[in-house]
């Protein structure tokens, strides 16, 4: 009996450590698992607290100790942003405001685009906000976020509070309808973000690049695109994009820019004739 005793004495003192180290596995996971659930309600709430106004959250994803969500203003679906929180629930950042002020060029470089090359799509995608120089950053946008609380935006207040240095593009066009060179092409291209630039420089004094990702589709590929964006139905992720861009810069001044993305007319034509192998 006294080795049956024994048995059982040793098997209750590891029944009881296995319940010891489980309790302590449990409670470092309660440690490790005590952010916030940051759900698309949760975001919305803090959206509108932040600028005045009622935004629908699309999508909620949690990596490396922070939340991404897709989202746009409840009455226009096509400022479509990204914003960033903490695992705390913290604010991290959002896009919106970089987002208005591409969406101001959006129409005007369509349609510059489009008297020369048909069906041609433009997406601003968002501006690059850079600090005065005195002011925090963050200081500088949550001046910005009370002008839109307050309807009191405009771009010069936004721009005096924190200038822009970037503006960048998603350009979709219907390969099959382009009947000019790649000279041609780049020239077009050029030019309206000559057209941009100067106007910066000239109303607000800030010199600017223009960063475009520029896919070149075709026309079956291109109607996913127009009813993605226009008709709101399909998967825009349908369409394996890796196969159809060049993401390019244009503007001044050179040196704030990635060289290696500052295309020459020769290096563009060459992009081309890769994706038309």
């Amino acid at each position: 009996m006294t080795g049956v005793n024994g048995i059982v004495k040793k098997q209750n003192y590891l029944l009881m450590l296995m319940m010891a180290l489980l309790v302590l596995g449990l409670c470092g996971c309660t440690d490790s698992d005590s952010r916030v659930i940051v759900d698309e309600k949760y975001i919305e709430a803090e959206l509108q607290e932040r600028y005045g106004i009622e935004f629908v959250c699309d999508s909620v994803k949690y990596s490396q100790h922070m939340y991404k969500a897709m989202c746009h203003p409840k009455d226009d679906s096509s400022l479509s942003f990204s914003c960033m929180y903490g695992e705390d629930g913290s604010f991290g950042y959002d896009y919106f405001v970089g987002k208005i002020i591409a969406k101001e060029e959006e129409t005007y470089f369509s349609r510059i685009l489009n008297e020369s090359l048909d069906q041609c799509f433009v997406r601003g995608a968002y501006a690059m906000i850079i600090d005065d120089g005195y002011k925090d950053f963050t200081e500088g946008n949550t001046e910005i976020c009370e002008l839109i609380k307050e309807d009191n935006f405009s771009f010069e207040k936004a721009y005096e509070i924190s200038p822009i240095n970037g503006l960048s593009f998603y350009i979709y066009l219907n390969e099959s309808n382009i009947e000019i060179g790649y000279d041609d092409e780049y020239d077009i291209l050029e030019n309206v973000v000559h057209e941009i630039v100067s106007k910066y420089h000239d109303i607000y004094k800030l010199d600017i690049y223009v960063d475009m990702v520029i896919y070149y589709l075709s026309a079956e590929d291109y109607e996913k695109v127009y009813e993605y964006y226009i008709m709101n139905k399909g998967d825009i992720n349908d369409i394996q994009f890796e196969n159809y861009l060049i993401q390019m810069q244009m503007g001044v001044p050179m040196d704030n820019v990635t060289q290696d993305l500052w295309l020459s007319k020769d290096e563009y034509a060459a992009k081309r004739e890769d994706i038309n192998k």
